[in-house]
């Protein structure tokens, strides 16, 4: 069952991204394992404006999903789902639920970033839909962007990319690679794709 998180799912969330980022830490992204997770207050923030959602299982949550809303143009900022429950269908039912707001509000457009060297990550997202934003597009569109400095210590480099300015990715964030964009109308919802 899929709802809008609410402030008593607060400790569960930190929780099932850790033990998510595990994956892909064993993956070749060790600095998911440093054991930072979606700070309280964008949380509460994303709770109290409904860009929070939870999936149970037998009514336990055990995945979570949280984007931004910025006009025409909305940003995934996070799914969340715990190993023993990865593979069910939950990612995408998280993922189809965001995508089917999006619908609703007349949003053209859905953004993300992810690492696109993790074997089963980008395929998932290419599969429902999602295609790399070339560099010379930039990311996001015609949104109130603020510049983020993204500092990739696993290649120890850095580089620029725009942020939507109210979005779980907020300024240094080690742990995305690559923008996607899913063009929202007249796509298919990832509830019509076997899960993965």
């Amino acid at each position: 069952m899929l709802r809008d998180a609410t402030l008593d799912d607060l400790p569960l969330l930190g929780p099932i991204e850790a033990a998510g980022d595990a994956r892909f830490a064993a993956a070749g992204h060790p600095e998911l394992a440093d054991g930072s997770t979606i700070p309280l207050d964008v949380a509460r923030r994303s709770i109290a404006e409904e860009r929070l959602i939870v999936a149970e299982v037998d009514a336990t949550v055990v995945a979570w999903a949280q984007f931004s809303r910025d006009p025409g143009e909305w940003c995934l900022g996070q799914i969340s789902v715990l190993p023993e429950h990865q593979g069910a269908g939950i990612g995408t039912a998280l993922l189809g639920e965001v995508i089917a707001r999006a619908v609703t509000a007349g949003v053209r457009t859905l953004v993300l970033n992810t690492q696109d060297d993790v074997p089963w990550n980008r395929p998932w997202y290419e599969h429902v839909g999602f295609v790399v934003v070339p560099e010379a597009q930039g990311c996001c569109g015609a949104l109130d962007l603020h510049m983020g400095m993204l500092r990739e210590q696993a290649f120890n480099e850095a580089s620029w990319a725009a942020i939507p300015s109210n979005s779980y990715v907020d300024a240094y964030d080690p742990n995305y690679a690559h923008y996607f964009e899913f063009d929202v109308i007249g796509s298919t919802l990832p509830n019509d794709h076997a899960p993965l």
